[in-house]
């Protein structure tokens, strides 16, 4: 399927749900830190399965065994 095909096929898709699990780590100047989580959607379940599969991807990820076949990066100016 060429990259065309693909791209009208995903915009054809309708969003059923969107969730979000943001996680926040604040350092400051006296070297102290300071982590915020905000959850917008997920039961506690979802978040174990959804940590441990992150945790698993990223240890597969440093072995070189995975490459993500997607990446988006945002910088924030």
């Amino acid at each position: 399927m060429t990259k065309k095909k693909v791209a009208e096929k995903q915009e054809e898709k309708k969003v059923l749900v969107v969730k979000k699990w943001t996680i926040t780590e604040t350092t400051f100047e006296d070297g102290t830190r300071q982590m915020q989580r905000t959850n917008d959607g997920f039961n506690p379940l979802e978040l174990i399965g959804l940590a441990d599969f992150i945790a698993l991807e990223v240890r597969e990820q440093i072995l070189g065994r995975i490459v993500p076949d997607t990446v988006k990066r945002e910088v924030v100016v």
